[in-house]
């Protein structure tokens, strides 16, 4: 999981062609997100990404505005509720409208993937 995020440098969009690629062949996923990591969050709270214009301060802006607050070293209350992960994941493949492209379209994120994965290898428990 990374993000696409281009105020990186110049060559971060060639790391993270490369970085898919080597992932592919070794059979592994990829999770990135353009611009950042953030547009995860903001999916779990809204439907239209239309505020996301630039490489990363519109999305803190919305995330500000739609939970009052944001801080990067805390998870929003709201990305732990169940319902809302499940909206997050329906928005963001929604939006992954060239799923084979190395990376998602701006705004996009390929997190989603990683949740279909877990819930799609998740063993029930036995009940006590």
């Amino acid at each position: 999981m990374f993000d696409v995020d281009r105020q990186s440098g110049s060559t971060r969009l060639t790391q993270v062609i490369q970085a898919s690629q080597d992932a592919s062949q070794r059979g592994w996923g990829v999770a990135a997100s353009n611009p950042c990591f953030e547009i995860w969050l903001l999916l779990h709270t809204i439907n239209d990404l239309a505020t996301v214009n630039d490489y990363g301060d519109s999305v803190e802006a919305a995330l500000r505005a739609e939970l009052g607050g944001y801080d990067k070293c805390r998870t929003p209350v709201q990305c732990l509720n169940a319902e809302h992960l499940s909206r997050a994941m329906a928005r963001a493949c929604l939006g992954d409208t060239d799923p084979a492209s190395p990376f998602p379209s701006l705004p996009g994120t390929r997190v989603y993937r990683l949740f279909e994965s877990i819930f799609r290898n998740q063993t029930p428990r036995p009940h006590a």
